[in-house]
């Protein structure tokens, strides 16, 4: 990709790709319909851009619908883009041209990004996820969705146990 340089990790989602440069900040290019790309503005780039506001990061996914999370070097994880089904885990249905901070996660080593949700493994060994409760095999109907309301932020995928790794 011209203007790149090397970089440590890629990470091809369905309408842009992101990477780790060597300095461990991060740069996406593709389509930016819903901000997926992070740099404030929803123009779509055939060149790298830089993600505004996120600093080091330790990984990166580009997702399969213009979103995209990162884990900081202090753990955390962030989405930005397309926000359909609270995927990006902010209580919250808006798109978001940069990152933001998922809600009530606490501290992450490996994250999952699907259609339309995502998981995460905590550093004490449980899977959070969020997003489209009905994919994540929550029970969205009874009587109400109110399943579908607890998808915009993460929660403990309990029958599962203790997990240590994912894809």
């Amino acid at each position: 990709v011209a203007g790149l340089g090397p970089v440590k990790t890629l990470s091809v989602g369905g309408s842009h790709s992101c990477v780790i440069t060597l300095s461990d900040t991060v740069k996406c290019w593709g389509s930016n319909y819903a901000g997926g790309l992070g740099n404030n503005t929803k123009v779509s780039s055939p060149f790298p851009v830089d993600v505004l506001g996120l600093g080091p990061v330790k990984a990166v996914q580009a997702g399969m619908d213009g979103f995209t999370c990162a884990i900081t070097m202090n753990n955390l994880m962030k989405c930005w883009g397309y926000n359909a089904n609270g995927v990006l885990g902010n209580n919250s249905t808006v798109d978001s041209l940069i990152p933001t901070d998922v809600v009530g996660l606490g501290s992450v080593k490996q994250m999952a990004l699907g259609d339309y949700f995502v998981c995460a493994i905590t550093t004490s060994d449980k899977v959070m996820c969020w997003g489209a409760p009905s994919i994540l095999g929550k029970s969205v109907f009874s009587g109400s969705e109110i399943g579908y309301s607890k998808g915009h932020l993460p929660y403990e995928i309990e029958s599962v146990g203790t997990v240590k790794s994912i894809a």
